[in-house]
């Protein structure tokens, strides 16, 4: 069963990213799940700027579902059979196929709307059998 996490209070996805990316899972196929196009250029560009290394690629038309890739991070709305360890919703809204992932990150920002989501997709979870741990970011 997917193991979920919740990483709350945090003033952007970006912080979110950095905080647990070096820390724990640097080295595990990883999709970073974007909503749409913009943001996902927008994640990437922020992933090849920061301290650490994190080649990445975004998911896009011309990829398809089942190619490996040498890079650990995809970014994208689809899901890849190659990167199937660990999922970071960066959406904000639910990504219908995280069980399929052994483990599945929710990043939530600080804002209510935010908070709103996040609370309807861990009822979800723990409806429908889930554990999750909850991690306030602030501490």
């Amino acid at each position: 069963m997917t193991q979920i996490d919740f990483i709350y209070n945090l003033d952007s996805y970006e912080d979110g990213l950095f905080l647990i990316l070096d820390k724990q899972y640097k080295n595990q196929k990883t999709l970073i799940f974007c909503d749409n196009e913009k943001k996902s250029h927008e994640f990437s560009d922020s992933l090849w700027k920061c301290p650490g290394f994190y080649p990445n690629t975004i998911m896009s038309e011309q990829l398809s579902s089942d190619v490996e890739l040498s890079e650990n991070f995809l970014i994208g709305n689809q899901f890849n059979k190659n990167f199937d360890e660990l999922l970071i919703n960066v959406s904000g809204q639910e990504c219908i196929f995280f069980s399929r992932y052994e483990k599945s990150v929710e990043l939530v920002l600080k804002s209510d709307n935010e908070k709103i989501n996040a609370r309807d997709r861990l009822k979800k979870y723990r409806d429908c059998g889930y554990e999750v741990k909850l991690i306030d970011a602030t501490n």
